[in-house]
């Protein structure tokens, strides 16, 4: 988990939700460390390999 939903709407749930953020340092602390991992695993290299791989496997055979 790297951050928490709450209804947009429901203003008092998402106070609650920052308040908990702000009061709990593991809760805290495991979103930043779990967000920053999202952080390493998307990035333009993993993307730009995964869409070169793709146009590699369809390109197979293909000629000019």
């Amino acid at each position: 988990m790297n951050c928490l939903k709450v209804d947009f709407w429901d203003i008092h749930e998402m106070a609650n939700q920052i308040a908990s953020v702000v009061q709990n340092d593991p809760l805290r602390d495991t979103l930043v460390e779990n967000a920053r991992q999202e952080y390493i695993r998307l990035s333009w290299d993993g993307a730009s390999d995964k869409i070169v791989n793709m146009y590699n496997r369809h390109a197979v055979g293909v000629s000019a």
